[in-house]
């Protein structure tokens, strides 16, 4: 089925026909499916609604989730020698670039029931590409670009300002469960109450290491880092209107299902994986860990169609989402031109998703939808120069001060200095920064979910 896909979904028109043929097997009237939030594959249960009750022994989902994404943003750059405290608003960054980036992956998505609400959870990310762009920002030329002047000196260009990237393969695979302590199915007067983790692990990715990545080549995806996500989500069926239970043969519940799902990752650099630049940060007291995650989710299911015998199900999916990063070292939008993962202010997403879930019996599940979000403004080039040992307010002696080997210039020979790029001077420098803003993201996606 993998294989499938994966020709299926290698150009994007092939794409659009996917979700097109998706769309209208949906909007069939004969066909509808529930997917929500607190969804969990369960074994060795039963079903009752009214009169009518099912055994349930042994739930088994899997199915691919198919996601074209694309981003785009303005880099902007504190202005150097402009930058003087005497003269704050020369302070301001001003254009620089303008940047675009597309996705298209698959998630391929297991989950087992083991007893009851629990269940074992297994999602396999292929990337099937991923491209990012560079060009000058409106109004930017050669004569004015502090990235891409028009010089015959080489090492003033810092890198090219119509600079691409390419990468593709297989990501980290994330293993986990989930489970249900409270159920509305098993206890009306409850609410639909989950707990999950999951663990995405380095193993199964290559590791791409900036430094050393050629500019034509397709690039792995893999960062070299553990991510643990620990969660919770509730919903509750709600919304009746005085319908439900008229006709003791409807076998349906109420019409709307809000919820909510909070959840929190932590990052952890594998130390063995010789070629992650995040192993680095382990070995010095300037170590710092990629970005923490906080993500709230909160929407609405409504649910028009509804047959709890014969498993049929039609809802719109109605859904905000909003996540925290913090500050940390990552793989921003200008690790591939300056050939290192760079430390990035903190920032946050803000976004909403709309999608169609349909279930036309009791095997398939089918989703279709849309997202659209915001990026905060945050600088993505903002190392710590170093520790002023000696009081003086400056980082300048080596003897007693000490300098962050990954602030661009503090080093002999590091990739700053063979470019002529002085630590006053330096793009990580307090007046010389990156900064991202006006960075919009969309995803269209569409997926099946088979349960046996």
């Amino acid at each position: 089925m993998t294989i499938l896909l994966e020709n299926f979904c290698s150009t994007r028109s092939s794409i659009w026909l996917s979700f097109v043929l998706a769309l209208t097997v949906l909007f069939h009237p004969d066909y509808a499916r529930t997917a929500t939030i607190t969804d969990v594959a369960d074994a060795a249960d039963h079903v009752s609604i009214g009169d009518y009750q099912e055994s349930n022994p042994f739930d088994f989902w899997f199915g691919p989730e198919v996601e074209f994404q694309a981003w785009s943003g303005k880099l902007t750059r504190e202005p150097g020698n402009g930058c003087l405290e005497s003269s704050p608003r020369g302070c301001l960054p001003v254009d620089e670039l303008q940047w675009s980036q597309t996705e298209t992956r698959m998630n391929f998505k297991i989950q087992a029931g083991i007893f009851h609400d629990l269940a074992l959870t297994v999602n396999i990310p292929v990337i099937f590409g991923r491209s990012l762009n560079f060009d000058y920002a409106d109004g930017v030329t050669s004569q004015t670009s502090s990235v891409d002047p028009e010089t015959n000196d080489p090492n003033e260009t810092l890198f090219k300002h119509d600079y691409s990237s390419n990468q593709k393969g297989l990501g980290d695979i994330e293993l986990g469960f989930r489970y249900a302590p409270l159920s509305d199915l098993r206890d009306e007067s409850k609410p639909n109450w989950v707990v999950f983790f999951h663990w995405a692990m380095p193993y199964s990715s290559t590791v791409y290491n900036p430094s050393e990545a050629a500019d034509t080549a397709d690039k792995p995806v893999g960062d070299g880092v553990h991510r643990l996500t620990f969660g919770t989500s509730l919903s509750k069926r709600v919304g009746s209107f005085g319908l439900i239970g008229i006709d003791k043969k409807l076998y349906r519940r109420g019409y709307l299902d809000p919820y909510m799902e909070f959840s929190y990752t932590l990052p952890n650099p594998e130390q063995d994986l010789a070629n992650s630049a995040h192993v680095k940060t382990q070995s010095n007291s300037f170590g710092a860990p990629p970005s923490h995650t906080a993500k709230v989710q909160a929407g609405v299911e409504i649910v028009p169609i509804e047959n709890m015998r014969e498993q049929k199900h039609l809802a719109v999916d109605l859904r905000l989402v909003s996540q925290y990063h913090s500050q940390g070292r990552n793989f921003s939008v200008l690790t591939a031109p300056l050939g290192e993962f760079t430390y990035t202010e903190q920032f946050v997403d803000i976004g909403t998703r709309i999608a169609v879930l349909g279930k036309p019996n009791r095997f398939i599940n089918l989703s279709l939808g849309f997202s659209v979000g915001y990026r905060t403004e945050h600088f993505v080039t903002s190392e710590n120069i170093g520790r002023d040992g000696d009081g003086n307010g400056v980082v300048d002696d080596a003897a007693v001060d000490q300098f962050n080997p990954y602030f661009c210039g503090n080093l002999p020979n590091d990739g700053c200095d063979s470019k002529g790029i002085r630590a006053s001077e330096s793009y990580d420098q307090i007046g010389f920064r990156f900064k991202n803003e006006n960075q919009i993201y969309w995803s269209i996606f569409g997926g099946i979910n088979i349960t046996l």
